[in-house]
């Protein structure tokens, strides 16, 4: 979906692009994205979604960096849900612009987004057209490095929470909170086939952040139903979104951990059990 949507956002500036697409929930194949580079030498930047949230799955990071420096290409990677809750080392890791968010895992409040850019590369973007005022890179760092201010009004209060949440973040360490986030997923696999249900991705591909799950092929089912049983109990999940099958999605980031992952797997044992719901 985060691919598909960077590509509208592309068209809508007119910018010359090639799209490698593929279905959802499909993995990537890296030499069929290299082939691109090969046939289209004037490629200038790829850009590519980590932890794609429609499925949950973990895209091939290492091995799509490795095929941006070898074409002399600029990586563009969206790390919206998977910056601060899966290690990602911009000391080793070639990333030319990081794009992340404060909430998701940083566990902020939402409202602000963030680049993380190489400067020499962000430096030759001085010299290019602005396509846009509010949002163009150079111009944004430019001011706060003259000023030590924000071109424009920010949300102060969201910076702030931010800030709080950086530093929780550092109390935490990023092994200590991606060791809680990974005991969470584990916990709630555990729940997901004591039911009975299926993954919708080989287990290899999860980002173990996000886990979609097929949906019952039960005639006592409905997702709406599930789901307002779930809120109730202050429980939120998610439908599925576009993929090739039927699916809702759990997620085990934010100030959670395996003990709030049990919780859910009590309560969707018993409705289970009470709507007599049954995957076979």
């Amino acid at each position: 979906a985060y691919g598909k949507r960077a590509e509208t956002i592309i068209q809508a500036y007119g910018i010359s692009h090639r799209t490698y697409r593929i279905g959802w929930g499909e993995y990537p194949d890296v030499a069929e994205i290299e082939s691109i580079f090969q046939q289209d030498r004037e490629l200038t930047h790829f850009a590519f979604v980590h932890h794609e949230t429609t499925t949950g799955m973990l895209n091939p990071l290492p091995e799509l960096l490795e095929l941006c420096q070898k074409y002399e290409v600029d990586s563009i990677v969206d790390a919206m849900s998977s910056y601060a809750g899966l290690p990602i080392d911009l000391q080793e890791l070639p990333i030319d612009y990081l794009i992340s968010s404060s909430n998701k895992c940083i566990q902020g409040m939402a409202g602000t987004s963030f680049v993380i850019a190489n400067n020499e590369k962000l430096a030759k973007t001085a010299k290019f057209p602005a396509r846009n005022l509010y949002l163009n890179l150079w111009g944004n760092h430019s001011y706060i490095e003259k000023t030590g201010q924000f071109q424009f009004t920010p949300p102060v209060q969201i910076v702030y929470a931010l800030n709080a949440a950086l530093d929780e973040f550092f109390v935490e360490t990023q092994a200590g909170r991606t060791a809680r986030y990974f005991k969470a997923y584990e916990t709630l696999l555990d729940g997901i086939d004591k039911v009975g249900l299926e993954l919708f991705l080989p287990k290899s591909q999860h980002s173990k952040l996000l886990t979609a799950i097929v949906e019952p092929q039960s005639p006592n089912y409905d997702f709406m139903e599930m789901h307002d049983y779930f809120y109730e109990n202050d429980i939120t999940i998610y439908p599925g979104k576009g993929a090739k099958q039927d699916t809702f999605r759990i997620a085990n980031i934010g100030a959670i951990d395996y003990r709030d992952m049990l919780l859910f797997n009590e309560k969707l044992l018993q409705y289970f059990e009470d709507r007599k719901i049954s995957n076979s």
